[in-house]
């Protein structure tokens, strides 16, 4: 069996296993019931005034499908991701997989990276199935009696935002905790986490901006928030330029933030290959696998 394949069947049984467990399907029926409750006006994500001269902002708005998907993959995705990227290499150790690791030609770096990509490619079908949400809550059956809050179907206006947002954000995390887990080696690594983050975004990264604050530093608190959602606030939302405005344009991404999303992404990345470092030092270190 060659390394491709080696890897590829790791990839396919981890992400079987990640898109069939109740974890990633009580995760989506959360995001349907906020998809349908943003719908219908019952749960609402606002930001300054939704009306401007008598015209109400568009629910279906690229600036407006951004704050939810930003929000919907670091808060409620990024706690379900964080469980099942630390907790993999755990649940295979209480399995003995590192015997089979030892008796068999697979690599440490198919197997890591077979396990990691394949848990973000299922996160990622999640952030599509998100989007996929919103769009048939919004355009298939819309609240007949908030027919003002709608605009046309634009794909741009889910799909740029899971790009810019939801998927730079998933792949630091996945890739971070995936590192923290194995390195670890502790259970609670995973849940203390997102805890950690949630509280860190919503008491300071994004509420706290006071008026006194340097611009500079504003925006570099922007660049420095992983979930994209303090820059989006206060580049574009907080300045209410209108329903007009948010309801047509695209959001503007300057250099410094594209570059922060790549960076973003480069972190994760490079987590995973440093714990496929640690991974496979380790195997070493027993004496049962060859170098």
């Amino acid at each position: 069996m060659s390394r491709m394949s080696r890897f590829l069947t790791i990839f396919g049984a981890e992400l079987r296993f990640n898109l069939k467990r109740p974890m990633f399907w009580t995760m989506m029926s959360i995001v349907a019931l906020l998809a349908w409750g943003m719908s219908t006006g019952s749960v609402q994500i606002s930001s300054g005034s939704s009306t401007v001269g008598g015209r109400k902002a568009w629910i279906t708005s690229e600036f407006s499908s951004a704050y939810v998907l930003a929000f919907i993959s670091s808060m409620l995705m990024g706690f379900f991701a964080s469980i099942a990227a630390g907790l993999a290499i755990l649940r295979d150790e209480e399995a003995k997989v590192g015997e089979v690791l030892h008796a068999t030609p697979l690599k440490p770096g198919e197997y890591v990276w077979g396990k990691g990509l394949a848990i973000l490619t299922a996160f990622l079908v999640g952030l599509a199935g998100a989007a996929g949400l919103m769009i048939f809550f919004n355009h298939a059956v819309p609240h007949p009696g908030e027919v003002e809050i709608y605009g046309p179907l634009s794909l741009l206006n889910y799909l740029r935002p899971a790009l810019v947002f939801g998927m730079p954000f998933l792949v630091f995390l996945i890739g971070t905790v995936s590192y923290l887990g194995e390195r670890t080696r502790r259970p609670v690594v995973p849940f203390l986490l997102p805890v950690g983050f949630l509280t860190l975004c919503a008491f300071f990264l994004w509420s706290w901006s006071p008026t006194w604050l340097d611009p500079a530093i504003n925006r570099w608190l922007g660049y420095l928030d992983p979930s994209g959602f303090r820059w989006l606030n206060e580049t574009w939302l907080k300045k209410d330029l209108g329903a007009d405005f948010y309801n047509t344009s695209r959001i503007g991404l300057d250099l410094p933030f594209v570059l922060s999303r790549l960076a973003w992404m480069g972190i994760g990345v490079a987590a995973l290959a440093a714990s496929t470092r640690h991974f496979g030092r380790n195997l070493r270190a027993s004496g049962s696998l060859a170098p």
